[in-house]
């Protein structure tokens, strides 16, 4: 039931916040909060759909453990809600079923370099640098020992100027 969990947390920001952007993201992610709001002002406010993108015959979407969809890709899900709404018991492959049918001029961000999808926990050594959030804007696979490493880092850098890679989104093609 993740597509329904999903309708429910649209739905529910939907009545109680006006936003923008709605962030879907897992709860092993490791977040660069900064350097996500930092770049946020920078994006398109319609259309987007960015993420870690799976690019496999037939299902072609974005993951759902971290998900940017803009607002009025919520507000055209949730108005064809009970009517025309295609549904799938996963929620990455539900949105690209709307994506699919939606008739927003939808702009894919594939930001594969910078939103890592990958079991970090199997690998820190990577990824313990005091400038992770420079570089990247979230680590899937982060659980709490690596978690509470990666905020420590972070924090340790307050004082210090802060560059964040800013990825231009680039054409997707089928």
């Amino acid at each position: 039931n993740f597509a329904l969990r999903l309708l429910w947390m649209m739905e529910w920001f939907e009545s109680h916040y006006d936003f923008t952007y709605f962030l879907r993201i897992d709860d092993d992610y490791f977040l660069c909060l900064d350097h996500l709001l930092f770049e946020l002002p920078h994006r398109q406010k319609t259309g987007l759909y960015w993420g870690y993108l799976h690019c496999v015959e037939h299902v072609v979407r974005i993951d759902e453990g971290f998900m940017i969809l803009s607002h009025d890709i919520v507000r055209e899900a949730l108005d064809k809600l009970n009517t025309t709404l295609q549904c799938h018991p996963y929620g990455d492959q539900a949105v690209a079923l709307w994506i699919q049918n939606s008739q927003t001029n939808v702009t894919y961000f594939a930001d594969n370099i910078r939103i890592v999808h990958a079991a970090t926990s199997y690998k820190p050594a990577n990824y313990l640098k005091p400038n992770i959030c420079n570089k990247y804007i979230g680590l899937h696979g982060t659980y709490p020992i690596l978690m509470m490493k990666y905020w420590i880092l972070t924090h340790e850098l307050a004082n210090y100027e802060t560059q964040y890679n800013m990825s231009e989104i680039l054409p997707y093609h089928s």
